[in-house]
């Protein structure tokens, strides 16, 4: 059986819980183990997909993408045409340093975001053969 939870002639919101129950193939008393079980193998787990994450140097490199960060690389290769290796030095010790200062901070931020998804564990209270149970969110099924 599909379920057409895409397709409502109007927003859930408006719907009476008959009218959602029909549509959904439910009843007032919940799904059954097994129908959950079957909807969860067919409509697959109820989570976001996991952002791609950077590798450590595709961070690193996303440094030097930025504008300020290329005119002064392009001053640092100026001053060493010209023969000032002293400036040239001091200019590129300054990018090192914004870019691993940047590299530093956005490391930090993709593992902290990182942490915060690992701790929100968040769960739904369901009716299952009549009777409410919490059960984690990934496991909800239309």
């Amino acid at each position: 059986m599909e379920l057409p939870t895409r397709s409502v002639p109007h927003p859930w919101h408006t719907l009476t819980c008959a009218e959602v129950c029909t549509l959904l193939a439910s009843s007032p008393e919940g799904l059954s183990s097994e129908e959950a079980a079957r909807r969860l193998a067919a409509c697959g787990p109820n989570l976001l997909a996991a952002p791609h994450r950077a590798s450590v140097w595709t961070l690193f490199l996303e440094q030097f993408k930025n504008v300020l960060v290329v005119i002064l690389l392009v001053a640092t290769a100026l001053s060493v045409f010209l023969g000032h290796g002293v400036e040239a030095a001091a200019i590129a010790v300054i990018v090192a340093f914004a870019a691993l200062l940047g590299f530093i901070q956005e490391f930090r931020a993709e593992r902290a975001i990182e942490a915060l998804r690992l701790m929100a564990a968040p769960s739904a209270t369901v009716l299952r053969d009549g009777v409410e149970a919490d059960i984690p969110a990934q496991d909800l099924v239309p």
